[in-house]
């Protein structure tokens, strides 16, 4: 299914990289469901969802239920067993094609994945803390990759200079590259043509 926010973002950051003279690609986003019934309650509550947002009686229902539109949540057991992978597939070329030549069928293929717990509940704190201690402990590098004062930045752009994906690894969130049955634990962000996701617990 169709994971639009993601795919927003990271053309954003693709956007921002081909302004500053880098190759940007091309991206799309998709999440993995186990049956065609889960993938139609998905479709029915993000549509409600969407629909309640759009209007103020609707954000009012929301925040005066929210144990009604989420369940109550998960217990601390099902978070702490919860695990999530992030599959993303990459094709590209070993060699650069000259400039305004047909660049031809990709001759590289590269699989990178994700793995963490609980993604919603748990490690989205442990991302927001380490992005963080990296804008306090590395600022005036960040503002060398992007060569301005300051402003509004997708993380693909402010940190793919920066520390970040080995203080991810260091707190649980794990970053690996499978290329030609090589594996190698390092990752540039935003790096890839597609994206899946898979959790469960």
């Amino acid at each position: 299914m169709p994971h639009g926010a993601d795919a927003a973002i990271v053309r954003r950051t693709q956007s921002a990289l081909s302004a500053a003279g880098e190759p940007a690609v091309h991206f799309t986003a998709r999440f993995a469901v186990s049956s065609a019934y889960t993938a139609a309650q998905f479709v029915v509550f993000g549509g409600l969802m969407m629909f309640l947002c759009k209007f103020s009686w609707g954000k009012a229902l929301l925040l005066k239920y929210p144990g009604f539109f989420s369940h109550g949540g998960p217990t601390q057991a099902q978070m702490s067993t919860t695990t999530t992978t992030f599959n993303l597939f990459a094709s590209g070329y070993n060699t650069k094609p000259r400039p305004g030549t047909a660049a031809g069928k990709p001759d590289k293929q590269v699989h990178a994945y994700v793995t963490m717990g609980d993604p919603g509940y748990l490690y989205t704190s442990i991302m927001l803390i380490q992005c963080a201690a990296t804008l306090l402990e590395e600022r005036q590098q960040l503002l060398q990759t992007v060569a301005e004062k300051g402003g509004v930045y997708t993380v693909g752009t402010l940190f793919r200079n920066s520390s970040l994906i080995e203080r991810l690894n260091q707190h649980g969130i794990k970053f690996t590259i499978q290329q030609d049955s090589i594996t190698k634990a390092h990752m540039h962000p935003c790096r890839s043509t597609l994206a899946c996701m898979r959790g469960g617990s």
